[in-house]
C-alpha cells in the first residue's frame, strides 16, 4: 500500500522483489500494475471484521479488514 511518490519507488525495485504479489496505490490517480484503493472501497464485501492495529496510544486502534 504506497501513495503517489512511494509507488514510484516501489516499481523500481519490484523487479528484485519476486514476493511481492499485489501492489495497493492510495491516491486520485490510477497507475499501471496497481490496484486502485478507492475502487475496491466501493465493493461490498461479505465479510467485515474489525481488528486491532499496535496504535500510538496505551489503547489499541481498531482497524477494519474485510475477506471475500
Amino acid at each position: 500500500m504506497a501513495g503517489d511518490k512511494v509507488a514510484q519507488a516501489v516499481d523500481t525495485v519490484a523487479p528484485d522483489c519476486p514476493s511481492l504479489k499485489t501492489k495497493l496505490l492510495v491516491s486520485e490517480k490510477s497507475r499501471d500494475g496497481w490496484l486502485d484503493f478507492q475502487i475496491l472501497l466501493q465493493y461490498k464485501f461479505p465479510y467485515l471484521q474489525n481488528c486491532f492495529s499496535g496504535g500510538k496510544t496505551l489503547l489499541p486502534d481498531t482497524l477494519e479488514s474485510w475477506r471475500a
